[in-house]
């Protein structure tokens, strides 16, 4: 730029802008707020004491406290919770079995009465060995609860695996506690267990393998009292040889055809349970009683 351009520039500033430009800076000032102080002490709190409020719960934690939840072996991601806040105090544990979330809530009652009964008129109810069992359906899972008179605990096991998946697990979780509420006889395997409502009945069932041979087994209560008693076997009468036979103190019909498919069917009047064995092959007369003597358990002292 030359002299002449230079000193045209000058002299088109504004004077009261050279006077400010020759003032020397200042640090500007910061107005003090003594809500960010607060602010900042707050979250130093909150940020100390949230690693104590969400503190981890183990399972010993909760028998300490009276709770024991029997988790499979095979479970794993497990997290336990309890919460105390509410009226009923519940314990909860959410674990992973073969890829699939089950929740398992025990909580403590206040009456002795069996609040499995609370939920029949949605769902389906059962006994078994002297347990009550219910089991109900929502949109997103299904669940089966039952009571324990012992430690006036209600249980309850939810997953969206499906009902057969649910009842495999629940038979395994009620194991841990000593009940099996299949039925099979020693030596059995592949035992699976299930319950589906029939007609106006809840059936219970375990398939098992015993001896080179594949049975069902069921049960149902019933008030049906009468001679001609429910088939639940679901097989047909087509068989070559009918006898009457005796399980313990109940009458029985025995229906086979030598070496292929049979059944034996019985009722106890007394609790009004019907029951039934049957399998696809290998049927006789001395097998069908034999097992069916070996695996009745008498409901009577369970009437009322």
């Amino acid at each position: 730029m030359n002299t002449e351009k230079f000193n045209t520039f000058m002299n088109a500033l504004d004077d009261d802008l050279l006077e400010e430009a020759k003032q020397p800076l200042h640090a500007k000032k910061h107005k003090f707020h003594w809500y960010s102080v607060a602010a900042a002490c707050l979250f130093l709190v909150l940020l100390f004491q949230f690693p104590f409020q969400q503190s981890k719960v183990t399972a010993s934690d909760l028998h300490a406290k009276g709770y024991d939840l029997h988790l499979p072996d095979a479970a794993d991601n497990i997290t336990y919770s309890l919460n105390e806040d509410s009226q009923t105090q519940t314990a909860q544990a959410i674990f992973s079995l073969c890829g699939d979330e089950y929740t398992y809530q025990v909580a403590k009652c206040t009456q002795s009465e069996n609040p499995t009964q609370e939920t029949s008129d949605i769902g389906i109810s059962w006994n078994t060995k002297g347990l009550d069992l219910s089991m109900t359906k929502t949109d997103s899972a299904v669940s089966v609860n039952w009571y324990s008179s012992s430690a006036n605990t209600k249980h309850t096991l939810s997953t969206s695996a499906g009902n057969s998946k649910l009842l495999s697990t629940a038979r395994q979780v009620l194991l841990l506690t000593g009940l099996d509420v299949a039925h099979a006889p020693s030596g059995a395997e592949d035992i699976q267990y299930y319950v589906f409502p029939q007609e106006d009945l809840v059936v219970a069932e375990t398939i098992f393998s015993y001896e080179n041979n594949v049975y069902s087994y069921r049960m149902a209560a019933t008030s049906d009292i009468g001679e001609n008693f429910t088939d639940i076997s679901e097989m047909n009468d087509d068989f070559s040889i009918i006898v009457p036979g005796d399980v313990e103190y109940c009458r029985a019909k025995i229906s086979y055809t030598p070496e292929e498919q049979g059944k034996i069917i019985w009722f106890d009047v007394v609790p009004g349970v019907v029951y039934s064995l049957s399998t696809e092959d290998n049927a006789s007369e001395d097998v069908l009683l034999r097992l069916a003597n070996e695996l009745f358990e008498s409901m009577q002292g369970n009437a009322e």
